[in-house]
């Protein structure tokens, strides 16, 4: 029997990629359905990606990071490592 876990994404068929360019972001490219994701709101402006103080916003988990194994997260289309995403965003609860 196959958990969630298992499930192949329907968007990229489980490779975790559109193309040989661009990643899945159906499955953030996991190649699983159900990536966790988790709703945050920016604490502290961050420019370089466009994040203002109080945005909020949702962060789907995605592949690590190729050298050091850090995990990432997409927020808003960008791919950001967990060190920044700890510094700049805080988990909100609820909807």
């Amino acid at each position: 029997m196959n958990n969630a876990a298992d499930v192949c994404c329907e968007r990229c068929d489980g490779s975790g990629r559109y193309n040989e360019t661009y990643v899945c972001y159906g499955c953030a490219g996991t190649g699983n359905a159900n990536t966790p994701t988790k709703r945050v709101i920016c604490v502290k402006p961050f420019a370089k990606f466009g994040f203002n103080r109080r945005d909020f916003a949702i962060a789907r988990m995605t592949t690590p990071a190729a050298y050091t194994g850090e995990t990432r997260w997409i927020i808003r289309g960008h791919t950001l490592l967990e060190r920044q995403v700890n510094e700049y965003f805080r988990e909100v609860s609820g909807g």
